[in-house]
This record gives structure tokens, C-alpha cells and sequence, in this order.
């Protein structure tokens, strides 16, 4: 195992699960190099199907700090494995989208005319809105935008605003692992909102209030959202693949959600 969840002295977030993802990719690699930069030194170490070829070794000193994997999947194993330019591509865009400022790059080499981009949104999830609602007309001018941070437990960030369109489009992420299926903290960003348009429907609006009540629906139609939630300790997703997230933060979204658009509301 080698994830940087298993201590909290390594980070304050963490995206993996059980620590075994450069471990698999060693496994299936018949080349893999780590190369890292620490304390002053370059530190280098070979691999082949998850076993060392070399001893640790160190190339020099530096006045960097980072980590440098290269690998190339095993042709044994992998009868035909291609990557895909336009998924790796937004998968890098989304990480500088939800960690504002960060300076990410991304060079396909593999033709001789390589495809480069570099992506840094001083914005934040706010150039993401943007990104996602295109060229659809907005029904207000400005999104809504908030953030909260709890006493270093966790954090939310959201944007979102209302188009003419007729469907809805959120994007959810939890330590900047995209949710495809939502979850826990999507549903309580949804529930939060519901209950703030129906508390001030029960203040503000006799006729609606006549009615059975204001669902879901009645409210996401149009709804464009980026949903991003950042907490400590072990996250629990739903498969490997963590397409949805099974941890039970839902009340705390819920209620953060639902105080702040009150506030943007009776504004």
C-alpha cells in the first residue's frame, strides 16, 4: 500500500481509497521509474511488473520537491491499450478548475506534432460555471457563488445559476474525485436548496403555497451547478471507481447549503 491517506501528517486531504493505486500500475507496467525530489535530493528507483530493478539510488541534489512517475502499461497484459488525449485532457482541467491558482500542464507526445494545453483558473469553480454554461442564456446575471470551511474538518464551494434550458446539469466532486453518480454530499447540496426555496415561498408567496408542496424538480430545471466538497480523514465512495460518494455528510451540506441561498434569497 502506498496512499498518503493512512497518516494524517502526510496530507489534509486525500483522494484515494486503500493506497493501492501506484501499486496496481506498477504490477501492470513493465517499466515504471519514480523519480523524487526531497530534502535536497534526487532519488530514483526502477520497476518492472511491481518489481524493483534497481536498488534506490541518488542522482544528485536539487532545490525542488516533488514526484516524477513515468510507466508504460505491460503489451502482455494490455493487448491494446490506447489513452485518450480528450479524457486525460479535462480530467487535468478539472483539477485546476476545483484548485484555483494551481498551474497544471499536459503534452501528448506520442505524434510529431504534440498537443499541449495549460490550465490555470485564477476563478476557481466560478471559470468552471462558466465553461459549462457556454453559450446558453442565464436567467440572472450573476451566479451564486459560496464557500465554507468548517474547523478543519471539511469544506464545501459552490457555484451555480439558472439558464432557459430545460434540464439540469451539476457537477459534483469530492477531494477533486469528479462523482458522476452524486452522492451524499450532491443530494445534500439539492436538499439544501429545495428547503431554501421553500422557506421563502412560506414567507413570501400565498399561491405557492397553496399548492401540494415544492419539489426537486420544480427548482433543478435550468440548473447549472459545480458542487465541490473537501474533507479530512476517510472518505467512503461506492465502488473503486468512486462514481458516488456513500459518506455521511449529507446534514452538514444540507444545512450549510440551505443557510447560505436563504441569505442570497432575502437579500
Amino acid at each position: 500500500h502506498a496512499g498518503g491517506k493512512f497518516s494524517t501528517k502526510s496530507y489534509q486531504v486525500s483522494g484515494g481509497l486503500h493506497g493501492v493505486g501506484i501499486s496496481v500500475v506498477a504490477a501492470l507496467s513493465d517499466a515504471l521509474v519514480v523519480q523524487i525530489h526531497r530534502q535536497g535530493k534526487i532519488y530514483q528507483q526502477e520497476f518492472s511488473r511491481g518489481k524493483p530493478q534497481s536498488d534506490l539510488k541518488v542522482l544528485g541534489e536539487t532545490d525542488q520537491n516533488g514526484t516524477h512517475i513515468s510507466f508504460h502499461p505491460d503489451p502482455d497484459i494490455f493487448k491494446d491499450c490506447v489513452f485518450r488525449w480528450e479524457l486525460v485532457r479535462e480530467s487535468v482541467q478539472a483539477k485546476a478548475f476545483l484548485c484555483k491558482g494551481l498551474r497544471l500542464e499536459v503534452t501528448d507526445w506520442r505524434d510529431l506534432q504534440s498537443a499541449h494545453e495549460l490550465f490555470c483558473f485564477p476563478n476557481g469553480i466560478k471559470d468552471y460555471l462558466q465553461l459549462l454554461v457556454h453559450d446558453s442564456r442565464r436567467v440572472t446575471d450573476e451566479p451564486f457563488y459560496f464557500e465554507y470551511q468548517n474547523e478543519g474538518n471539511w469544506r464545501l464551494e459552490m457555484a451555480l445559476c439558472w439558464t432557459e434550458a430545460t434540464e439540469r446539469l451539476i457537477r459534483s466532486y469530492a477531494n477533486s474525485i469528479f462523482t458522476s453518480a452524486g452522492g451524499s454530499h450532491e443530494m445534500g447540496f439539492r436538499m439544501g436548496l429545495l428547503r431554501a426555496f421553500r422557506e421563502y415561498v412560506q414567507r413570501h408567496n400565498v399561491w405557492l403555497r397553496q399548492l401540494k408542496g415544492l419539489k426537486g424538480e420544480d427548482i433543478t430545471e435550468g440548473l447549472v451547478a459545480v458542487v465541490s466538497v473537501f474533507v479530512s480523514g476517510n472518505l467512503e465512495f461506492q465502488g473503486q471507481t468512486k462514481e458516488r460518494l456513500n459518506s455521511d455528510i449529507q446534514p452538514q451540506v444540507e444545512n450549510v447549503v440551505k443557510t447560505a441561498f436563504e441569505n442570497y434569497l432575502f437579500q
